[in-house]
């Protein structure tokens, strides 16, 4: 069953990816990119730029997703709003049924009807391709790894309750979040 789910994401994600010159990142190795915009990577058909509506209905149509808004900072459920909207996108894990998988956290901030970003979770890792995979490590924030080379400008690092290092020519940051002094995790978001 999960197998033929994945075709035809597959396929669904092949017509969008045609249609708009984006890259879906659970079919391509991001990394080995020779040009890298973070506003044209999709994470199974979501990316920044794209609307409420248009996110909603995507969402919808992908039974596997299971997705709800973050209710403490969505001003405004109504896709026709500029209200800022923020939705947590998951997946039921088909080795137990039950887990949820934690994939992503999409956000519309204030004044606009555009995704402004996209936060993709560790638990996405596993579908992503090749040395992507590898952008969900802490080696992924260290200098001089040989992964991280598709991203040509310097991050701008900042501190708060997790650290982004944000590569703003390339619309794209590291976030790593360490509560309590634990090792952390590692996101990566895509920014419009």
């Amino acid at each position: 069953m999960r197998f033929a789910f994945l075709i035809a994401l597959t396929m669904m994600f092949t017509t969008l990816q045609a249609q708009t010159g984006l890259t879906e990142i659970t079919k391509t190795d991001i990394t080995k990119l020779a040009s890298f915009d973070g506003r044209k990577i999709s994470f199974f058909g979501l990316h920044a730029g794209m609307t409420k509506q248009e996110a909603m209905d995507l969402l919808r149509a992908q039974p596997k997703l299971v997705w709800e808004y973050d209710d403490f900072n969505t001003r405004s459920k109504d896709p026709k709003s500029t209200d800022e909207m923020r939705i947590y996108v998951n997946m039921i894990d088909d080795t137990n049924g039950e887990k949820k998988l934690e994939l992503a956290y999409i956000v519309w901030s204030p004044g606009t009807l555009q995704m402004t970003s996209m936060v993709i979770y560790n638990d996405a890792a596993r579908f992503m391709q090749g040395d992507t995979k590898k952008l969900f490590t802490l080696a992924a924030l260290k200098p001089g790894n040989s992964f991280t080379g598709f991203l040509k400008s310097s991050p701008v690092k900042k501190a708060g309750i997790a650290t982004t290092y944000t590569y703003e020519t390339e619309h794209f940051a590291f976030i790593h979040y360490s509560p309590s002094g634990e090792e952390g995790k590692v996101y990566v978001k895509f920014l419009n």
